[in-house]
């Protein structure tokens, strides 16, 4: 009887100690508060000769090549995680550009679609997805394509062979993709004027931006969604997303592909074959790359990077 006595008295105790220890434990599955910061710059330029890819912080330190070939490597983009950069390269064939993935360093290069072609890579806000360009195979067109982001589950969204489509920036919640269209007959590149456009991610509900057939470049949506930032006629615009209005950031000549920093306060863009950047009003104009009179840069996109809230 005193055995089975101290036997539950221990059991008790077992389960007092239990109770208080899972009120007192610390929850190790708690997330982290965190917040986005802006990473490095990644771009294309053809100081080694031909166009790679380098990086770059935004104060020009720890400039770095991340390829290396006698190919072309061009339009880096930074997924929604900061983790893989997708680009195109002709790598595998000189006579075809296709869609890669790469390590923040350049290392592991995969071909998502494997010489059938692909170029303006964009990815879907949670990384899963990306959408790229595709010839149309007539020699007129080209088609916005979406696959899986490791290239799987390849398919065409839009595009009916007689236009060009450009995708250009998925939006931050994922709901919408903005792209460019061509206008008019068909005309090789340089002579070819595009229109603003956004559609869902599977190509239905189409409607234009009310902004188009001019000489433009693509556009990047904002971090919190409300606008879009774009290139035209050399000249930087933003154009807010629920009323058409546009506002002037930079009316020099010869700027090209801005975008928007991870935190929405600043714009990296392209000036006279030099990367640089500026506040999101257009003021604190700021080299951070100075390519070189005989060479040029192009198409720097920020990489994302999260940070524990202080």
């Amino acid at each position: 009887m005193k055995k089975w006595k101290i036997f539950r008295i221990s059991i008790y105790s077992f389960i007092w100690l239990l109770t208080l220890f899972t009120w007192v434990a610390p929850n190790t599955n708690a997330k982290t508060p965190m917040q986005i910061s802006n990473g490095k710059i990644v771009f294309t330029s053809n100081v080694d000769g031909d166009r790679e890819i380098y990086s770059v912080n935004e104060d020009g330190s720890d400039f770095e090549q991340l390829t290396d070939n006698d190919a072309e490597d061009s339009q880096p983009v930074w997924s929604p995680g900061g983790s893989k950069i997708a680009f195109v390269s002709s790598r595998d064939d000189p006579a075809e550009y296709d869609v890669f993935v790469m390590n923040v360093d350049g290392s592991n290069p995969i071909n998502l679609t494997s010489g059938e072609g692909g170029r303006n890579p964009i990815w879907s806000a949670d990384s899963t997805q990306i959408a790229f360009e595709r010839g149309s195979g007539n020699g007129v067109g080209s088609d916005i394509w979406l696959m899986d982001a490791n290239g799987s589950n390849q398919e065409k969204i839009y595009g009916d062979g007689t236009q060009r489509n450009i995708p250009a920036s998925w939006s931050p919640d994922g709901s919408q993709i903005a792209f460019l269209r061509s206008t008019g007959d068909p005309k090789p590149l340089y002579e070819t004027f595009f229109a603003l456009a956004r559609m869902n991610p599977d190509g239905s509900e189409r409607t234009s931006l009310n902004y188009g057939d001019v000489d433009i470049g693509k556009p990047d949506w904002s971090p919190d969604g409300q606008s879009i930032v774009f290139e035209v006629y050399g000249a930087i615009a933003r154009m807010d997303i629920a009323s058409s209005e546009i506002e002037w950031l930079n009316r020099e000549n010869n700027n090209e592909s801005p975008r928007w920093s991870p935190d929405g306060q600043k714009i990296v863009f392209v000036h006279d074959r030099h990367i640089y950047t500026m506040s999101a009003d257009s003021s604190n104009l700021a080299l951070v790359y100075e390519t070189g009179d005989e060479n040029w840069s192009e198409a720097p996109d920020w990489q994302p990077i999260f940070v524990p809230v202080p």
